[in-house]
């Protein structure tokens, strides 16, 4: 029998991609199915280049190349080391909203000053980050103040909201 090593290496020998096999061998990546669960952070990670990110599903298996991952004959053992990725949590909506940061109400003060003026968002964004670097550090300092002040009614308010039978349901739900 095959060391499944071997056949990782052989995969990616015949793909020309044998310079990231210590990398793919590292970061738990070592056999044929694991492979089939990469993302694309995952190559990015891994320092995998661009234009070799797809070259594994570009081409149709022949019968002389070792299955790819996404092929539906290789076996998958409920022992592979599969890597898991994390689903974030849906956001509560009963729950307080979060607070704002400094920048954030700088920038929906300036919106509010072009309110009506029809600028493309692109253009937006460039007067907002143009205006804040030449913001002096009084003015900057109030809409720090803003965010404390902010960020500290959110705290009361999310722990008001943790006393309630919402958020004691949601959180039971959550864990479950």
């Amino acid at each position: 029998m095959e060391n499944r090593g071997d056949e990782l290496h052989e995969f990616l020998q015949s793909l020309e991609l044998l310079q990231y096999y210590e990398a793919f061998r590292r970061e738990g990546f070592e056999r044929l199915e694991s492979i089939a669960e990469i993302q694309e952070t995952d190559f990015e990670a891994l320092g995998v280049k661009r234009g070799h990110r797809r070259s594994p599903y570009s081409r149709p298996p022949t019968e002389s190349d070792p299955q790819t991952p996404r092929s539906p004959k290789s076996p998958v053992s409920p022992q592979s080391p599969k890597r898991t990725y994390r689903r974030h949590p849906k956001k509560d909506p009963n729950a307080p909203e979060k607070w704002r940061s400094a920048y954030q109400l700088f920038r929906d003060d300036v919106n509010r000053e072009l309110q009506g003026q029809d600028i493309p968002f692109s253009e937006m964004s460039k007067i907002h980050s143009k205006r804040w670097s030449q913001l002096n550090g009084d003015e900057r300092a109030t809409y720090v103040e803003r965010s404390k002040v902010d960020k500290q009614e959110y705290k009361q308010k999310m722990e008001l909201y943790e006393q309630t039978l919402e958020f004691k349901v949601k959180s039971m739900d959550a864990t479950l």
